[in-house]
């Protein structure tokens, strides 16, 4: 309801239910010098949307203004402190308070802001505009805001309370007007300086001054020091009389500055870019004389309505048929303000790193730009497929956001001010030549990825260097002053920009024209960005790893992991490398075809029908095959456990990960080893100095071992093997010996594999790759990383070689008796298991089909190789993966649960043992796509004990 054009009719103050009978219907409320009561915010009506009262002279704040957006003008100055807190609920958009311009005294009718909201830092609280005419400026520490903080400072302003401009962290735009009384020099490093936290969600924000009457000193700008992460600084309608200091803008991020409608005179300084950001600078409506320095031709300059003289420098006035950009420069006395000029453009498309907002934080990303010589200083100047969006640097640097995938694409890029227009590429491609020409000792190259920088450009003919005179993207011309001695069957280079390109040409100049194109060049020159090298003596491109065709341009493509569905079908997941190009692409699993859902370079995700089991996997493009042998799994949504948890007195099964859930007084994987057993007995953990880890308790001794690396090919077949064993070197390890690192280097290669052995002191929850276990103490976690490993073929796999094995015992207590193995392996279940039992104690290896390939989780398989009594060999399979991968299996010997703990009345030896061997990779690891391969040899004792990682455990008896 609008009452501002309908005065107050009685004299009657009024009341809170003068408006509390509208109910729910009133949204909306405008008032004009109503006196109001002091509660007659205290109605209970629904929120209001807006909330606007002019000039009411009895107007209090004590009561919650129950509106989205108020304004108010000051009728008469508050007395009483205006807490923040009655205006949270709901108030979320604009809150004004103004000075009446009409009354006199205006500048007193102000009031006294108080920040009592009791919001934090991680919680603070968001508004949109605030305007306050304030006797003060409150700390705002946590307060949030996008819009606008306008604080106007009475005549009785506390100056005190400008040091709560640097709680301003959270504040987009701040602008301060008034600055009434004496003279106040004021102190950036005390005002300003934390006008913006780099760590803000507030990513630019903005100072203003205006009006500031005395804010000055001697007529110079009171601010020696500007904060860094401000982006706008403004001082406007103030007594300047001198041009800023421009070394307040060095080693900052201030790219925008005004001093419009100031006193400034006489001859404006040299401008110095050099360490500053500055992209636009306004000095309009001054009394500036003197000409304009070319040293300002790398800022937008805005000087219209000034006292300057001479002529514009050529960097402006070659743009002025853009008449909008003209104005900048109007009424002054210049020479040459109805001419344009002539620009002397170089352009050149590159790519530079950028910080700036992105997904609610600061990320540093390369971006595409446009840089060069007189490129302008208005983005919406420039008519490209590229949409060029923010000025780095006025008429040198504009920045294009956005992604961008080097592809041989040509940008033609033209200049509406200029009427130019350039070819150009982003790509780094070498110069490809396509024909060249001789007349009169001057050479002209046609072709591709030339330069229009002739100081980038290089050409040596027979060892003679040839004049670079002119150049554009597609044509070069230089004058050979010298001739080499040999004409015929001359080599030469020609270099733009570091890349280079050589050719061979018969220099014959007999009759003064002839045309030389006789040189080796590659297929559409193939050396870019990917690597490619141009073999000049066979005209043929040597690929990089994972390109292949007579250019380099088509991908080698392989899949490093799946993400696959239940076995009812839905939609996969895989991860690799696929590159941009995906002509005939096709899909299939086993014998299905996968229908496409989206694809990239690096993911395809893709629809799949119901099946189950292991599939084959193959991916066609670009006619080239991949395929890797059941390497998709279909889930069940039912896992099982192993030996089903012994009992249900011992243990539950959890169907969702196949863990069991054992009962008090159980222990072990399947529940099955008491947790209560008293012995006495010594238990005797080790590292040897070949990686090796060795278990004893009593006569029971178990051993685990890594052992070799092996490629396998498409059929399974060993291409390359590794081995480990006796090739590890100390890397570091604690004061307790407790956590251990080998590292080795694989033979003539760069692949490096790290090891590390941890005991596990406590209990604890552990998770890998999505599954949550727990491992339990004593346990042993042996973790293997594998990186840069190079294959020979992207179909090919990784394969790592363990054994698990337990020595003979020479005890013949009434515990003694025969080794024994066993295992539990199924491909489409959660975990797969070994054991060997021996002497009623049980080494148990728990293998988690899942690994980390390339950072992401993927199903992988585990293999028996060999089963004998005493020694299991396990091989667990990952697929093709580059640059990491982490694989996770353990183990542990737990006692039997027919283990006796008296024989014959004498003591016997405890044998609770916890091993656990893992392989488990650190981030950006290439990464084995293979197998641990489990070989455990038959005891050999080792003699050297590197490190304890277990002293002497005496039980209970």
């Amino acid at each position: 309801m609008d009452f501002s054009t309908r005065p107050q009719l009685t004299n009657e103050v009024i009341q809170n239910t003068d408006v509390d009978c509208i109910g729910s219907n009133l949204k909306k409320m405008t008032t004009n010098k109503w006196d109001i009561s002091e509660n007659f915010f205290d109605f209970s009506t629904e929120s209001l949307e807006y909330l606007e009262m002019i000039s009411t002279p009895s107007i209090s704040f004590k009561y919650p203004i129950n509106s989205k957006s108020f304004r108010t003008t000051l009728g008469k100055k508050i007395e009483e402190p205006l807490a923040l807190s009655l205006f949270t609920t709901p108030l979320k958009d604009t809150f004004m308070v103004y000075r009446d311009s009409t009354l006199s005294n205006n500048e007193n009718y102000g009031l006294y802001v108080n920040n009592d909201l009791k919001n934090t830092l991680s919680d603070p609280f968001v508004c949109n505009n605030v305007h306050f005419v304030t006797r003060n400026i409150p700390s705002m520490a946590n307060v949030v805001s996008n819009g606008i903080f306008s604080y106007y400072l009475t005549s009785d302003f506390d100056f005190n309370s400008f040091k709560n401009l640097s709680t301003h962290n959270n504040i987009n735009n701040l602008f301060l007007s008034s600055f009434p009384g004496v003279s106040y020099p004021l102190v950036p490093l005390s005002i300003l300086l934390g006008s913006n936290d780099p760590n803000s969600e507030v990513m630019f924000s903005t100072i203003v001054f205006t009006n500031t009457q005395n804010f000055h000193i001697n007529g110079e700008l009171p601010f020696s020091k500007l904060p860094n992460n401000l982006r706008v600084f403004s001082y406007l309608s103030g007594p300047l009389k001198k041009p800023p200091n421009y070394k307040i803008f060095d080693n900052t991020d201030i790219s925008s500055s005004s001093f419009e409608f100031n006193q400034i005179s006489g001859d404006l300084p040299k401008w110095d870019g050099s360490k500053n950001n500055i992209t636009f600078l306004d000095l309009s409506s001054n009394s500036i004389t003197g000409t304009i320095d070319e040293s300002y031709c790398s800022v937008e300059l805005f000087i219209r309505n000034n006292s300057m003289t001479g002529k514009i420098p050529d960097c402006f006035t070659c743009h002025f048929s853009d008449d909008y950009f003209k104005l900048n420069f109007e009424h002054n006395l210049f020479d040459n303000f109805d001419t344009i000029g002539t620009c002397k453009t170089i352009p050149k498309l590159k790519y530079l790193n950028q910080t700036f907002w992105k997904q609610n934080k600061i990320v540093t990303e390369p971006v595409l730009s446009l840089m060069g010589q007189n490129i302008g200083y208005l983005d919406h100047d420039i008519v490209s497929n590229i949409d060029f969006n923010y000025i780095l640097k006025s008429n040198s640097i504009i920045i294009a956001h956005g992604s961008y995938t080097p592809n041989r694409v040509i940008h033609d890029i033209s200049f509406r001010s200029t009427g130019q227009k350039f070819t150009l590429t982003p790509d780094p491609y070498p110069p490809f030549l396509s024909n060249i020409t001789s007349n009169n000792h001057i050479l002209e190259f046609k072709g591709l990825y030339y330069s229009y920088n002739i100081t980038e450009i290089t050409i040596i003919i027979g060892g003679r260097s040839c004049d670079v005179t002119d150049s554009t993207f597609y044509q070069i011309t230089c004058t050979l002053t010298t001739y080499p001695n040999q004409l015929n069957n001359v080599s030469g280079t020609i270099k733009v920009d570091q890349l280079q390109t050589k050719f061979n040409l018969n220099l014959d100049n007999n009759d003064g024209n002839e045309v030389f194109n006789n040189y080796t060049s590659c297929l559409d020159n193939c050396e870019s960005y990917n690597g490619n090298i141009c073999n000049y003596n066979t005209g043929i491109c040597e690929c990089p790893k994972d390109w292949t065709g007579e250019n380099c341009f088509t991908p080698l493509h392989y899949v490093s992991s799946i993400i696959p569905t239940y076995e009812e079908g839905g939609l996969a997941t895989m991860n690799g490398w696929f590159g941009d190009i995906h002509q005939d692409f096709n899909v299939k699993i086993g014998d299905q075809e996968c229908k496409i859902d989206t694809i990239s370079s690096n993911t395809i995700t893709c629809n799949i029908g119901a099946s189950t089991g292991k599939k084959d996997v193959t991916v066609y493009q670009n006619g080239i095959t991949w395929k890797s042998y059941n390497f998709y799994i279909y889930q069940p949504k039912q896992k099982i456990c192993l030996n089903n948890c012994t009992d249900t007195n011992h243990g539950i099964c959890n169907t969702s990960n196949g863990i069991c859930d054992c009962k008090s007084g159980w222990v072990g994987f399947d529940c099955s080893s008491p947790s209560n057993n008293k012995n006495n007995g010594n238990t005797n953990s080790t590292v040897n100095s070949d990686g090796s880890t060795t278990i004893k308790n009593d006569q029971t001794t178990y051993n685990i071992l890594i052992t070799s690396l092996l490629e396998l090919d498409i059929n399974s077949d060993t291409v390359k093997q590794y081995p480990l064993q006796n090739h590890w070197n100390i890397a570091s390890n604690d004061k307790k010996g407790s956590n251990v690192t080998f590292t080795q280097i694989l033979d003539e290669t760069e692949c490096q594999i790290v090891l590390s052995i941890l005991e596990i002191e406590n209990d604890i929850q552990y998770s890998f790759a999505g599954i949550d276990f727990k491992l339990d103490k004593g346990s042993i976690k042996v973790s293997i990383s594998i990186h840069n490993y190079n294959y020979q073929s992207p179909l090919n796999t990784l394969q790592l070689q363990m054994i698990s094995n337990v020595s003979d015992s020479t005890s013949n207590d009434c515990n003694s008796k025969s080794a024994s193995t066993s295992t539990s392996i199924l491909d489409n279940q959660t975990l797969n298991y070994i054991s060997i039992n021996k002497d009623s104690k049980i080494l148990y290896g728990r293998f988690i089909n899942r690994a980390i390939s390339d950072g992401h989780t993927t199903l992988i398989t585990t293999s028996l190789v060999s089963n004998q009594n005493e020694s299991v060999t396990i091989g667990i399979n990952i697929p093709h993966c580059r640059t990491s991968c982490y694989i996770d299996p353990d183990f542990s010997a737990l006692i039997n649960s027919n283990f006796k703990s008296n024989c014959d009345n004498s003591k016997s030896n405890t044998a609770l043992i916890a091993t656990l061997v893992s392989c488990i990779g650190v981030a950006t690891i290439f990464i084995l796509a293979g197998a641990f391969y489990l070989f455990y040899k038959k005891s050999t004792k080792t003699k050297v004990l590197v490190f304890k990682l277990k002293k002497i455990i005496k039980a209970e008896k």
